[in-house]
């Protein structure tokens, strides 16, 4: 009677290939018995029936296990269509081969059947009459028409089914593990039966649900590019062995390599013996694939996995693959890479291109290629007009060229060199040629692409959109010239240059926007001259803005009773003002001449900015002094002797302490603007950066001689300081310098906490860093602090020789480093270097080695070691002279503060020569 059954859940290739209707689930339900699948069951009766007769569908099980629960909720109730044509079959997709119309079934009641318990285990649909232009042959017609006359008391009732006739029973069923029987029958209005297959029809078993987590190594997936992904599978419960698994990507993804198809998903066979773990419930296997992403989100982005067994059949050699397993995970969107791109938006101009961007550092960027939107061209800059080395040539396709590249045109290469860490990313910054077109073309995006080494796109945005043109402007690209040449940490003068080839409308002020650590040191409106006096200059208000630090700002003349601006006639326009030029080159030095329709515009990128050019800075600059400058925070106006005393604790410990090589070099001191100024020894890097360097290299962890040289350097300067009774409170990789001389050695640094310290005699500290603070300063016992440092100082060597291996902060690993270092992560070092490691963290502070101690265990008769001490004693001479010094410098400050005290005014205080440089806040502690 049913001649084709079939589950669609295990179809799920199909609804991979697109070939048949995705199967429908309902929401919140994880087990495989709770998913609705849908049957299709082909139906004949040999017997016709009449309106009002039922046809019935039920299932029984093995006794205890879980029916097949059929639904009847709206989207998901059952339906029967016939075939006005010839029958053919079902096809290996699950269609239906009719050669004619597929209409529905009049059916005009259904329900569900239930057992005495109360579970569903069937259907029953109440039939209608059938159209009689839909019944097939006369014959049915006077077969309906003979019975009712030989009954006779039933009355006259139409047609409903024809015998042998095909029809498609759709019913959706709550799937089960339980094998079923199932029983197709049909009854009369009087109930008896008129057509059954004996309950003979068996089913088809539950594929058991797996499990499936699709995970990304990255923070954010970037837009066609290769990108790592791991795939964690679990087995279902219960489910039959496998030995076959297939991935179904998404829809325009694919493996690296292979051609994506956006409108079909690919296969990936995943061989079980290159998981990693356990293919089962508990533990799982993963696999890790590099994969080849869309140019942009897709609305379907599910990840499916197959399990199926492979059997031969051992007479005819048939394979057949049944499906025991399947599952899916939600997936991911794709996110372009963060990108600035700016450029004077004007036709037929030849200026620069200003473009930044960040990669994630994991990916390791090699090249860049950025390709320019149509009619447009992008050109790698000369040498002689930027001032800089720029590996860039323009993209030429080579035959090992990955197929999606092969097309690019108006692309230049640039190989990725310097940029500046954040975080987990790279900042990379460059200035190009770029020659607009003589027309504002139609939309067409940027398009960016980071790859490696092996010419794989790791990272894009496809997607970047170009700045408006501003129409009727014509103007040559603005320029910026030093009238004396600019040293860094100086003040120079600048000149910012315009040139308007035509006659400008409808531009309120001129904009000059400062790169990052610059800053203009106009004193006075009168320091920022306008050269070109036939500039339309405000004349009712101030005509020069100045306020902000990072840009300066010329007002254009408004006409009040029309809100218009003057017409700023062809010509070329100077303006002159002093700079102080950053200590540090900054990361990007490009300045930005903007065209403002309102005067309140006040950055680039503001919505009332017409078009923003990037202006070159390639002045060579003199070097700074190799000092810095750290500065305190404000000082009240009430200060006391005694607390002002207490500021100078930290010029006082570096004094002291200035004779010793290993310990930051001091130099001067000074109250400017309510602020105490300390000049140091400007050094190289810090520990912490020459961590983070090695954490590309192949061994980033340290190895035993370097490590041994930390050890002597570090233990050198902190003797020193326990010698004079100063403690350090807080040694980490961020407080020890690298020097800038040849020998390179380490010094001590930030001696915030250590003044603290002294100047309230240990009885109370300020605690630095946790992660390298011994338990006991936690505690409160400050009687031995100098076996605080030794501590800190032995958790710093085993973050070196770990690296990358970072510090907890708090938790059971953090407790474990104050019991014990475990010796299997210092394979590397030999076993006396282990012990003295595990000696400097001891529990017990009277149980580590003092200063002198480590000094005379890691030997100090190197050349080096000789070298270092003969600067020492260079040194000291220097230090008491410097001592003298800051002694006459301190009573000066006492004088001047008690005449503040006795006055109440602030005294003006005496000009001194000290070098006008760049001063970054001195941060008081570290957490």
């Amino acid at each position: 009677m049913a001649s084709n059954l079939r589950l669609w859940s295990e179809r799920v290739v199909d609804h991979w290939s697109g070939q048949t209707q995705e199967m429908r689930v309902r929401e919140g339900h994880n087990t495989f018995e709770q998913w609705l699948a849908r049957f299709e069951i082909f139906v004949k009766v040999t017997r016709f029936i009449l309106e009002g007769d039922a046809l019935i569908l039920t299932n029984s099980v093995p006794f205890g296990q879980a029916y097949w629960e059929p639904s009847t909720e709206a989207g998901y109730e059952p339906n029967m269509e016939m075939c006005l044509g010839s029958h053919g079959g079902v096809s290996s997709n699950g269609t239906w081969l009719c050669d004619g119309p597929v209409l529905p079934v009049n059916v005009t009641q259904q329900s569900v059947l239930r057992n005495s318990v109360g579970i569903g285990i069937g259907v029953e649909l109440v039939l209608g009459a059938v159209r009689p232009q839909d019944v097939l042959s006369q014959a049915s017609l006077d077969e309906v028409s003979g019975a009712l006359q030989l009954e006779g008391d039933i009355g006259s009732r139409a047609l409903a089914m024809e015998a042998n006739r095909d029809y498609r029973l759709r019913i959706w069923l709550r799937a089960s593990a339980a094998p079923t029987l199932w029983t197709i029958r049909t009854d009369d209005v009087r109930g008896f039966l008129s057509n059954t297959n004996d309950g003979l029809l068996p089913g088809v078993l539950a594929v058991p649900e797996m499990s499936i987590t699709v995970t990304v190594m990255l923070s954010r997936t970037p837009p066609e590019s290769s990108v790592w992904v791991r795939i964690h599978i679990l087995t279902g419960p219960e489910q039959s062995q496998f030995s076959r698994l297939q991935l179904l990507l998404p829809y325009g993804f694919s493996p690296v390599g292979a051609d994506a198809d956006p409108t079909a998903r690919l296969i990936v066979e995943l061989s079980l013996e290159q998981g990693e773990g356990i293919l089962d419930s508990v533990i799982g296997m993963t696999f890790n694939l590099r994969i080849q992403t869309p140019p942009q989100s897709i609305p379907d982005a599910r990840w499916f996995v197959l399990a199926k067994q492979v059997i031969v059949d051992e007479i005819t050699g048939e394979i057949t693959e049944p499906v025991n397993g399947w599952a899916f995970a939600n997936g991911f969107g794709v996110e372009p890479c963060p990108v600035t791109l700016m450029y004077g938006s004007i036709a037929s101009a030849t200026g620069w291109l200003a473009l930044s961007f960040y990669v994630p550092r994991s990916v390791q960027g090699r090249f860049v290629l950025i390709t320019a939107p149509l009619a447009f061209e992008v050109r790698c800059p000369q040498a002689e007009q930027t001032g800089l080395v720029l590996e860039c040539q323009d993209f030429r396709p080579r035959t090992e060229t990955p197929t999606l590249l092969q097309s690019l045109q108006r692309t230049v290469n640039v190989t990725l060199v310097g940029g500046t860490e954040e975080g987990d990313n790279m900042l990379y910054m460059y200035l190009l040629n770029v020659l607009t077109p003589a027309e504002e073309p139609i939309y067409d995006p940027w398009q960016l692409r980071i790859l490696d080494a092996g010419f794989y796109v790791v990272d894009a945005a496809l997607n970047v959109p170009q700045p408006g043109f501003v129409p009727d402007l014509e103007m040559g690209n603005p320029s910026l010239s030093w009238l004396d040449p600019p040293q860094m940490g100086e003040v120079s003068n600048v000149q910012v240059e315009v040139s308007f080839l035509r006659r400008v409308k409808g531009v309120k002020a001129i904009l000059v926007s400062l790169p990052e650590n610059y800053r203009h040191d106009i004193q006075h409106k009168n320091q920022l001259r306008n050269v070109n006096k036939l500039f339309p200059l405000t004349i009712d208000e101030e005509w020069r803005v100045f306020d902000n630090l990072r840009y300066i700002k010329v007002l254009v003349e408004v006409v009040e009773v029309s809100n218009q601006a003057q017409i700023i006639t062809s010509g070329t326009y100077q303006w002159q003002f002093p700079v102080m030029v950053p200590l540090i080159e900054p990361f990007a030095s490009e300045w930005y001449v903007s065209l403002c329709a309102e005067p309140t515009c006040s950055a680039v990128g503001d919505p009332g900015i017409l078009a923003s050019f990037p202006v070159l800075n390639n002045e060579p600059q003199l070097p700074a002094k190799t000092f810095q400058v750290k500065k305190t925070t404000k000082i009240s106006e009430g200060l006391r002797q005694t607390e002002l005393r207490e500021v100078f604790a930290l010029a006082n410990v570096s004094m002291e302490a200035a004779g010793c090589p290993y310990i930051v070099r001091y130099f001067s001191s000074w109250l400017e603007d309510g602020r105490l100024h300390v000049q140091t020894e400007l050094c190289h890097c810090s520990l912490r950066d020459r961590l983070n360097e090695r954490m590309a290299w192949a061994t980033p962890s340290f190895s035993e001689n370097e490590l041994l040289e930390v050890l002597r350097h570090v233990a050198s300067g902190l003797q020193v300081l326990h010698s004079l009774g100063f403690v350090h409170l807080d040694i980490k990789p961020d407080n020890i310098l690298v020097s800038r001389n040849e020998q390179g050695c380490y010094k001590i640094a930030d001696l915030g906490l250590a003044a603290a310290a002294i100047g309230t005699g240990c009885d109370e500290i300020t605690e630095g860093d946790c992660r390298y603070l011994a338990k006991e300063v936690l505690r409160g016992d400050l009687r031995d602090l100098t076996k605080a440092d030794i501590f800190s100082l032995g958790l710093v060597l085993y973050e070196l020789a770990t690296n990358p291996q970072q510090l907890p902060s708090n938790g059971p690993e953090w407790q474990m480093l104050r019991e014990r270092l475990e010796v299997q992560h210092l394979r590397q070092l030999s076993h006396p270097v282990q012990l003295l490691l595990q000696e400097m963290v001891k529990p017990q502070k009277e149980a580590r080695p003092s200063c002198e101690a480590l000094i005379q265990r890691v030997g100090s008769a190197t050349p080096e070691m000789k070298a270092l001490e003969e600067e020492n004693r260079r040194c000291r001479a220097e230090a008491l002279r410097q001592k003298q010094l800051a002694d006459e410098y301190w009573q000066e400050m006492l004088q001047m503060k008690k005449q503040e005290l006795l006055t109440g005014t602030p005294p003006r205080y005496q000009e001194k020569e000290v070098p006008k440089i760049q001063l970054r806040p001195r941060k008081k502690t570290l957490t």
